[in-house]
Order: C-alpha cells, then structure tokens, then sequence
C-alpha cells in the first residue's frame, strides 16, 4: 500500500479516519508513506529515510531521526519529535 502526499493518508477511506485505516491494516502487510505529516510519519513508521533535494539525507528509526540535530536543524525544527 502507498499512502504518499498526493493520497494521503486521510483521503484512503475517503474521510479523515485514514489513520485509523492504516492502524488497522494487518502487521503483514507493508506501507510505503511519502508524506510531509511527520506526526503521521512518526506515528506508523519503523524506519524513515529522511531527503533533502533528491539525495538520502539519513536513515533510521522513528527515535534515531528525531534525535538527529542535522534533520532537525534541516527538516523537523527545532523542537523536533522523540
């Protein structure tokens, strides 16, 4: 399943139960989010890999990147997430 920033997450059910949709999806079943919704991102990811201007910026799990400096300085601000 892809839950991208042109469908997002809210839109896949058609209201703004999205979320709830995808919490319910079975564990087998993987989720590919491209999206600018970081407490969505944080929410559902295991690994998120995080690009700036096209290029892999860094890669890493939900607590890793939002104690990155450099992604927060870059990406998240500075309060950042985790």
């Amino acid at each position: 399943m892809l839950a991208s920033a042109h469908r997002r997450a809210g839109e896949l059910t058609g209201n703004a139960g999205g979320a709830e949709a995808l919490d319910g999806l079975p564990e087998h079943i993987g989720v590919l989010i491209i999206d600018h919704d970081m407490d969505l991102v944080f929410r559902f990811a295991e690994r998120i890999t995080v690009m700036v201007s096209g290029a892999v910026f860094a890669t890493g799990s939900p607590r890793e990147i939002g104690a990155d400096a450099d992604v927060r300085a870059v990406y998240l601000g500075r309060a950042g997430h985790g």
